[in-house]
């Protein structure tokens, strides 16, 4: 399942970047779903890091 909302994602900002590569601008994507799903993930990643010893894992898993 993860590894479908990834390629999701990761298509999803291909395509945005590409529709804007003709006129030379740089699309803004922060107040799409595609700007909220990176920030979710940055969110719940960060808190695996700070949270390291409680689930013991190894901090580079989730970085």
């Amino acid at each position: 399942m993860l590894k479908v909302l990834m390629t999701l994602l990761i298509t999803s900002v291909a395509l945005f970047a590409s529709s804007g590569a003709s006129t030379g601008e740089i699309p803004d994507i922060t107040m799409t779903w595609v700007g909220f799903a990176c920030l979710f993930i940055f969110v719940v990643g960060y808190y695996f890091v700070a949270a390291e010893e409680k689930y013991e894992i190894d901090k580079a898993k989730p970085a």
